[in-house]
């Protein structure tokens, strides 16, 4: 569906290539063979289960010390080192094409861009977004050094890479992503109307759809939600204050005496812009909703429940205007993409960017796949529909195919064994029997160097007297 055989021979191809230019540097080590499509789709099995076990560290997969925590299928399919020796040449570019920065061309995303470019037209491909839709940004963990990593403080994760994102406002799929860069106005300055360009660039092909947009206040003004009604694309969210068009007459000026609950209103046709105290004023801006409430609208509606604190502790009923129900149910698709995402993170430690980029992205493609099944059973019985957590075990099980480590047959030799020295100063257990070629050489010069020394042991004792192990006890 999504990763089509084109996207595995890029991975494959541009993983093979970066392996041998780099080896050819000689600064590089270790045994290298050209990986395969099967081999590669063994790798991202086995990091999709990471998401699922997590351990702290790498090794501990594949670890045989600690029966506890042992996971046999993972030596079982792809020994230690050939995983970690895939995950560091793991690439999808051809880094010979690379445009210096300051040059026509230069990318900063040229790391990851053709798996981009081959992978994000497919989320809009592959599914029809409901009528409610949400734009928001989200953030790929990183505090390494990048030139275009953000700090978000209302995050869960405030230190990262952040991605515009359009997503759909009930289940959270994925429709459209872009990364950001940096600043692209002239100089280095902020660009203006930036964030009005990123909504109109994401909500590119859904003119004439009449879908709901919900936005927060980063994105939201007056000239946007004018430019989206002509484009058939309706839109609700809150505003700041100090936004140019916005009413100045509907700011709050004095809040000590203004009773929580209170709101006020304006209407220009299209956009109606409203003013609400809550514990703090809020602004919002809509061309979806009505100012006040229908005469038939239950009293339910007409507020929401509050946390009060002092004498009267518990919940109060809030008046509230109407369009805050419908921002509060929709807003949240992006954050609740987000939080599925991050209930089996694949990523995995790492000091390139591009990789905690890459494995980000294939969680993302798991989730909008796990969305589209979960539609397509919706029909069938209750007993038929799967968790987000048995379709990625599914989805591993089906990527592993047949692949297998093969193992080397077992050595010939006798197990451990404990032998008594005797005659010999000290009471002396040795703990293994030395190895095959190391007897041989003694058994021929036995009879004729040391007969005379150790004519009393038999032969295997005196080979353990002439070569004793280092473990004793004495």
């Amino acid at each position: 569906m999504f990763f089509t055989s084109d996207v595995w021979e890029v991975l494959v191809s541009m993983t093979n290539l970066n392996a041998n230019c780099k080896r050819q540097t000689g600064k590089h080590w270790g045994k290298w063979k050209d990986i395969t499509v099967d081999e590669m789709k063994t790798f991202i099995r086995l990091t999709i289960l990471m998401g699922v076990l997590s351990l702290p560290e790498t090794n501990m997969y594949w670890q045989k010390t600690h029966w506890l925590v042992e996971t046999p299928g993972f030596s079982a399919t792809m020994s230690r080192d050939r995983y970690k020796i895939i995950l560091r040449y793991l690439h999808v570019c051809d880094e010979r094409q690379f445009i210096p920065k300051g040059q026509p061309g230069h990318d900063k995303l040229y790391k990851v861009r053709p798996f981009l470019d081959m992978l994000l037209p497919k989320y809009c491909q592959q599914y029809d977004l409901q009528e409610q839709i949400s734009v928001d940004e989200a953030m790929v963990p990183w505090r390494g050094r990048l030139g275009f990593h953000q700090f978000i403080a209302n995050k869960p994760v405030r230190f990262g890479i952040k991605i515009w994102q359009l997503s759909d406002s009930n289940t959270g799929y994925v429709y459209k992503q872009q990364i950001y860069c940096g600043a692209n106005g002239e100089n280095g300055k902020p660009e203006k109307g930036f964030a009005r360009r990123v909504v109109k660039q994401l909500c590119n092909g859904l003119e004439k759809t009449y879908r709901r947009l919900f936005t927060d206040n980063f994105y939201t003004s007056v000239e946007l939600y004018q430019e989206l009604f002509e484009l058939g694309i309706y839109a609700c969210g809150t505003v700041r204050a100090n936004r140019k068009n916005f009413p100045k007459d509907l700011v709050f000026k004095n809040l000590k005496d203004t009773p929580r609950g209170t709101y006020h209103w304006k209407f220009s046709s299209p956009v109606l812009a409203v003013a609400w105290l809550d514990n703090k004023p809020v602004y919002f801006l809509s061309t979806i909703h009505k100012p006040n409430f229908t005469a038939r609208a239950p009293n339910s509606r007409k507020a929401v429940k509050r946390r009060s604190s002092g004498a009267a502790a518990g919940s109060v009923s809030v008046p509230c205007p109407p369009l805050l129900h419908g921002y509060n149910q929709y807003m949240g698709g992006v954050d609740r993409s987000d939080q599925m995402v991050r209930y089996y993170y694949s990523s995995r430690k790492t000091v390139r960017w591009h990789i905690r980029l890459l494995l980000h992205e294939i969680d993302i493609t798991i989730y909008n796949a796990f969305v589209i099944q979960s539609h397509e059973t919706q029909s069938k019985p209750a007993a038929s529909a799967i968790t987000a957590l048995q379709f990625r075990l599914e989805l591993a099980e089906q990527l592993v195919g047949t692949t297998r480590v093969k193992r080397r047959p077992p050595s010939s030799l006798p197990a451990t064994s404990e032998i008594r020295l005797k005659n010999i100063v000290g009471i002396i257990f040795l703990a293994t029997v030395q190895p095959k070629a190391l007897a041989k050489f003694a058994k021929k010069n036995l009879q004729a160097k040391y007969q005379t020394q150790f004519g009393h042991l038999t032969e295997n004792e005196a080979t353990q007297a002439l070569y004793p192990t280092t473990k004793c006890v004495l």
